[in-house]
């Protein structure tokens, strides 16, 4: 037995090398297997390799998909297609809104106004240079001009307040009784809201024969004056046509223009009878541009024509009418129907004839 080699003492001396080589690898930090650790490198290189060359190829196809995707959208704008939602949509400029024109025209107002100062200064102007003359012979020139400019101003304001009083007091007009023409007084308000004035003041004239005018200006006590046959005779269509004429001749300034008129010519007209000079102090034309801004305010316009109509066939005025004598002489060409008790009398060139206003609203 002790002639025997120990086993163990060999294999022990041919094992420790490679235990200490483990130790030394293990300290060092190498892997275990170096020769797994490069071969799994050598592998994996390639394949990085691949798919580095690989990825231009990718984003290159990508970029044709994206351009030819930016193509078809420059295509759908060119043929109107709308465009992305990220893009900001362009502002839409709103059409103005439509402006209403006027009823009245202007000029035709600015005209009233000018023939309103004319004939103010007409009527004061006589009596003021009179006035100042014989007071200048009286006391010296310089007292003679302040007369004369003081009374010119003191008649100036008179005649204002009292040119449509002269007319109420020439027609007989009254104010309505408590209840009387509810009807009228609420087509007055409604119509005077569409013309934008205030309301009148509706007074009523004791005469079989309908007609009606107006006199004064809006904002300074505008009347507006309606016979009772007027109001048994037409209908609230009929009637409405009618006020919104008057309400026209206020708006236009033709009411004021009017009872300053009668106040210049009421001596002449009373005195001879005629009324020639009345109507060239007031216009010719009033009642027919009247009756053009009256349609275009109602709801109805026929409304209009037909009360015309009803006038014009109405009997002949009874004497001791407001539309007989001289009284007609000095109010005549401020109603409605100017053609009372004048039937006869030629009509051709008379745009005021109630006869050609019918036929032209016939049209």
């Amino acid at each position: 037995m002790s002639d025997t080699p120990s086993s163990p003492a060999g294999g022990s001396g041919g094992s420790r090398p490679s235990s200490n080589r483990r130790r030394r690898r293990r300290r060092s930090g190498a892997p275990k297997s170096s020769g797994t650790t490069s071969s799994s490198s050598a592998a994996a290189a390639p394949k990085s390799t691949a798919t580095t060359a690989s990825s231009p190829g990718r984003s290159s196809s990508g970029g044709r998909r994206q351009s030819s995707k930016g193509r078809g959208n420059q295509n759908n704008r060119a043929r109107g297609a709308p465009a992305a939602a990220s893009a900001p949509a362009p502002a839409r400029l709103s059409a103005p809104a439509p402006v209403a024109a006027p009823l009245v025209a202007p000029a035709a107002l600015h005209a009233n106004r000018r023939r309103a100062r004319l004939l103010a200064t007409v009527a004061v102007l006589g009596p003021a240079v009179l006035v100042g003359v014989l007071v200048g012979v009286a006391a010296g020139l310089l007292v003679g001009v302040v007369a004369g400019v003081a009374l010119a101003i003191v008649l100036g304001v008179v005649l204002r307040q009292a040119s449509r009083s002269l007319v109420v007091r020439l027609t007989g007009a009254r104010g309505p009784r408590l209840g009387e023409e509810a009807r009228l007084v609420n087509l007055m308000e409604g119509l005077c809201a569409t013309f934008g004035l205030r309301v009148p003041t509706l007074l009523l004239v004791d005469d079989p024969v309908p007609n009606s005018c107006s006199v004064g200006r809006d904002g300074h006590g505008a009347r507006v004056l309606v016979t009772t046959g007027l109001l048994e005779r037409l209908d609230l269509i009929e009637m409405e046509g009618i006020v919104a004429h008057e309400l026209a001749h206020v708006k236009r300034g033709d009411a004021h223009v009017s009872s300053l008129a009668v106040a210049v010519a009421a001596p002449f007209s009373w005195l001879t009878g005629h009324d020639r000079l009345l109507h060239r102090l007031v216009g010719r034309g009033r009642e027919f541009h009247a009756d053009r801004v009256a349609v275009g305010a109602v709801r109805y316009p026929p409304g209009l024509h037909d009360a015309l109509v009803a006038m014009e066939g109405a009997a002949a005025p009874a004497p001791g009418s407001v539309f007989t004598g001289r009284r007609l002489a000095a109010t005549r060409w401020l109603w409605a129907d100017p053609m009372v008790g004048r039937r006869d009398e030629p009509t051709l060139d008379e745009l005021d004839a109630t006869a050609l206003r019918v036929a032209a609203l016939e049209l």
